[in-house]
């Protein structure tokens, strides 16, 4: 969790994510198109006024390309909010309104194959490879910064 300066009055934006499972128990991990090794969960920014899941089946869509994303994944449930605050780029570019995120992660099924996954679909693609692993190397790979929510969120869910 982040410590909240008094001071600083920005508020933290509402994110949400999802944590992909296959039959297998695998989950899907997207390597970030601008970050070699930078590996987490597609998510995204929920817009004002917008439901979290309707905020989640579109971040689905743009950043995995599955249309529509209910015929392929069914919500399982979700983990715990939980604030981060930006760091470098991301300082730069979003912090001037925002302090950081407030994330929720949702655990859903996954129906589809891999050849279902267009990283392309969006006019931005934020993907450059995905990769099926455990919770456990999940863990180990998951971009720093997201780790305490994707960590909440497996705890919350008795996936560990």
């Amino acid at each position: 969790m982040a410590k909240d300066d008094p001071e600083d009055t920005r508020t933290y934006r509402r994110n949400v994510g999802v944590v992909l499972r296959r039959a297998d128990g695998k989950i899907l991990m997207c390597e970030r198109i601008n970050k070699a090794g930078a590996w987490q969960f597609p998510q995204g920014g929920v817009k004002r006024k917008e439901e979290r899941l309707d905020a989640l089946w579109r971040e689905i869509e743009e950043e995995l390309g599955l249309v529509p994303p209910e015929q392929f994944c069914t919500v399982v449930g979700y983990g715990p909010e939980v604030t981060y605050r930006f760091r470098g780029k991301a300082r730069e570019r979003i912090s001037r309104k925002y302090k950081g995120q407030a994330q929720m992660l949702y655990l859903m099924d996954y129906h589809g194959t891999d050849e279902d996954f267009d990283l392309e679909y969006d006019d931005h693609p934020e993907f450059r490879a995905f990769q099926w692993v455990t919770v456990q190397e999940a863990i180990e790979i998951i971009w720093k910064i997201k780790r305490p929510v994707f960590v909440a969120t497996v705890e919350a869910l008795g996936m560990l």
